[in-house]
């Protein structure tokens, strides 16, 4: 793996780790707000609601997962070209296809990831 590659990679995983907890705590609050009305008419207790939400944490990290591949790729590129980095790596010879190439197989064996984990633990749970 070439030092161009490491480096692209480098960028986008924190954001996308961060990005995914991000988005699964918005999911996880949505969830809250639209069924509170029902626990209260059912009174639900604080820690019943707390199992609903550990129970549907999976779907809302496989709802989350493309969302945040998205918004971290691009929010990557976009500070890469901000801070004129892209500019450097164009300079050396790297096209924008080949600086972006680690990153869609990044995507890729998350996409397969996430399929495998759909069929494990989400359809389970």
């Amino acid at each position: 793996m070439s030092i161009i590659s490491r480096y692209s990679l480098r960028q986008v995983v924190p954001i996308f780790l961060i990005s995914v907890l991000f988005f699964v705590l918005i999911l996880e609050i949505v969830e809250i707000v639209i069924n509170l009305i029902a626990y209260i008419e059912l009174d639900v207790s604080i820690g019943d609601i707390g199992k609903i939400l550990l129970y549907a944490l999976p779907r809302s990290l496989l709802y989350a997962l493309p969302i945040a591949i998205l918004f971290s790729v691009s929010f990557t590129i976009g500070t890469l070209h901000g801070n004129s980095e892209l500019q450097a790596v164009f300079g050396i010879g790297t096209s924008l296809a080949r600086f972006c190439i680690p990153i869609v197989l990044f995507s890729f064996f998350l996409s397969v990831g996430a399929l495998i984990f759909e069929d494990r633990v989400v359809v389970r749970s």
